[in-house]
């Protein structure tokens, strides 16, 4: 067969370490002998030795949670700025709370300096003869609807068309004004933002062998009795990426499929308890280093990935959703291409080096990020909590402390004292001999 090529989207400059344990490894990574050297990334694409690893998404909100900003600085062209101008409403909604308020006080404020000069511009002509200062107090009452009080003539303005036209638009200019700021300060003051920060996930992932394959898992919950509704998870995997011509991609995401809660199925969780998200390692997970180039023998669709193909998972050929092309697990084709494949038929990987897969991470700024959406029964609005895990986020078997208990009157104890707390596994257990503080379905 021919040689393999490095992959489209792959490690960036490849250590000796990493070189030598992914020469060795019988998966689905390619072989790298007759691969020219690759040009490396930036410097600012790479980390030092015992340096710790960049977020994309901060960890500074309490509870060693994420307040869910993305460190993302954006060139926006002048051409494009007519975008915030048009949707004048999200971008004023969108800023600081202290900012709006300024926005509201000035808009306000030259409203009724416009429109008290407009009423001292009439003022000879209605024959009221106002003072630019009661011309200020009128404009305030009217566009405030605080009332006059006037008994007499003076209340109808002399009966001067002029005086009713700048009333009734200033009085249009007001309610206009008030829908439009009360609406902005309603979305402020309820947004969803909020809400999510009661949605809280792990502060490590851990990374487990169960039935010969790698797991990443974390854990996620509520804080509030009041659950949200529909609520379902998803993640991606962000990093650095070079092709074959070394051209370097930064920050590309991935998403990933996974296998608990089924992805299949939405994702849905239930908040109510802490709820164990589970990802397979397997050929088409973006934790492992892709390829690209003609595929060797025994490698097709079924078990391999190459970018931007369909994103399948293992876990559906063991469960006989997805068939196997080469045969039935057990038989002798079955057997001859798993050996020429260097991965299962059913796209698991074999013989993982985790000192290889380590360095991959820490070489390529792997950072996976963790989106849990759900709906607020109060508000009906959709929110939506962000998390990531770095390469130094991530425990090598390790498993989380159980933190649910049982009272004596039958009802359930959440100890939240507990929830980010691992601990250490053996690791040549087996998924049957686990320790009850792996959470399984």
């Amino acid at each position: 067969p021919p040689p393999m090529q490095r992959e489209s989207f792959a490690m960036t400059d490849v250590t000796p370490l990493l070189k030598q344990k992914l020469l060795h490894q019988e998966s689905v990574v390619v072989d790298l002998e007759d691969v020219e050297p690759q040009v490396p990334l930036s410097t600012a694409g790479r980390l030092a030795a015992g340096q710790r690893a960049h977020r994309l998404l901060d960890r500074s909100a309490k509870f060693c949670q994420s307040t869910g900003r993305m460190r993302v600085k954006r060139r926006i062209p002048r051409d494009a700025l007519s975008v915030y101008v048009a949707d004048w409403y999200h971008t004023l909604a969108n800023k600081n709370t202290s900012y709006l308020m300024v926005v509201v006080f000035l808009v306000y404020f030259t409203a009724v300096m416009f429109y008290a000069c407009l009423y001292f511009a009439v003022s000879p002509s209605c024959d009221l003869h106002l003072s630019f200062i009661d011309a200020l107090f009128l404009s305030m009452e009217t566009i405030a609807t605080i009332g006059y009080g006037a008994p007499d003539n003076s209340f109808s303005f002399n009966e001067c068309g002029h005086a009713f036209v700048v009333l009734y638009a200033q009085y249009m200019t007001g309610i206009s004004l008030d829908a439009c700021f009360l609406g902005i300060m309603l979305a402020r003051f309820a947004r969803p933002t909020r809400r999510a920060a009661s949605v809280v996930v792990s502060d490590k992932a851990v990374m487990n062998k169960i039935d010969g394959q790698y797991h990443l898992m974390f854990q996620v919950a509520e804080l509030r009795k009041h659950q949200l509704l529909e609520c379902h998870v998803r993640c991606y995997t962000v990093r650095h990426c070079r092709n074959d011509k070394g051209q370097v991609a930064l920050f590309q995401s991935h998403f990933m499929r996974l296998q608990h809660p089924n992805d299949e199925w939405g994702g849905m969780l239930l908040l109510a308890l802490p709820t164990m998200v589970v990802h397979r390692m397997d050929a088409w997970s973006p934790l492992f280093p892709p390829q690209s180039g003609p595929r060797k023998h025994g490698q097709h669709l079924a078990n391999s990935f190459r970018f931007p193909e369909v994103l399948q998972r293992a876990l559906d050929t063991e469960a006989g959703t997805r068939g196997h092309p080469d045969g039935i697990p057990g038989t002798d084709e079955y057997a001859a291409a798993v050996r020429a494949n260097k991965v299962d038929n059913a796209g698991n990987l074999l013989d993982v080096d985790e000192e290889a897969i380590k360095a991959y991470w820490r070489d390529c700024r792997l950072e996976v990020v963790v989106i849990v959406e759900g709906i607020d029964s109060l508000t009906s609005c959709n929110t939506q909590k962000r998390h990531s895990f770095t390469c130094d986020d991530i425990v090598w078997h390790h498993g989380f402390a159980s933190c649910i208990e049982e009272e004596p009157d039958g009802h359930c104890f959440v100890d939240f004292t507990r929830f980010h707390k691992v601990v250490p596994l053996n690791f040549t257990e087996e998924r049957e001999n686990f320790p009850p503080v792996i959470s399984v379905a």
